[in-house]
């Protein structure tokens, strides 16, 4: 797709032209001249090589060629503020600071992995992480999030989640892995043979 030859001025010209059937109106509504206005309307009809407007002792009247792009334009510029309405929306309520409970091993081996995505997305919210392990300050938000290994939420009214499960594993540096002449994917029989 080609934006270079695409002036949305003289298309938010034609709009309000076209639903105010008046330069000098448009001209208002724009916070332009009316010669602005007149101008973007004869640039947008070069362009597109028609006639969109007949000039009369009222104001000007459109014609077939304006009628049949109107309904075209206005989705788009629609369309356009609608995005940019939902995008401030979505800015104005992308900020501000998750409390996350987490043990710390859960913390650097796992969420990490978990967050990265979310953080590149909403890059203004931020993480706190708290050593608290209490559904006490989870039920009165002074939380938002728990994340813990086996811990039993019934009867407590709280969603949860299993994001994985663990079975015998093993958190280890490379160095370490290195050190024993191990892979970084460890067979069961290695695994067994590890002090």
């Amino acid at each position: 797709m080609n934006f270079n030859n695409t002036n949305w001025h003289l298309y938010k010209s034609f709009l309000v032209v076209f639903e105010t059937r008046n330069l000098q109106r448009a001209s208002e509504i724009l916070f332009v001249s009316r010669s602005a206005v007149s101008q973007n309307l004869k640039e947008l009809s070069n362009q597109l090589g028609v006639t969109l407007f007949t000039s009369h002792s009222k104001g000007v009247a459109p014609t077939g060629e304006a009628n049949n792009l109107y309904p075209i334009i206005k989705n788009a510029i629609v369309s356009i503020v609608e995005a940019e309405t939902s995008l401030q929306t979505f800015t104005a309520e992308s900020t501000g600071t998750i409390k996350i409970s987490i043990p710390d091993q859960v913390a650097d081996y796992f969420v990490a992995n978990y967050l990265r995505e979310f953080c590149e997305r909403y890059p203004r919210v931020k993480f706190e992480f708290l050593r608290l392990e209490s559904l006490e300050l989870l039920n009165t938000g002074n939380i938002d999030f728990v994340f813990d290994f086996d811990y039993t939420f019934a009867g407590t009214g709280l969603r949860t989640v299993d994001l994985f499960y663990l079975h015998g594993n093993l958190i280890a540096s490379k160095a370490f892995l290195r050190k024993r002449g191990l892979s970084e994917k460890i067979s069961k029989d290695e695994f067994k043979g590890i002090p």
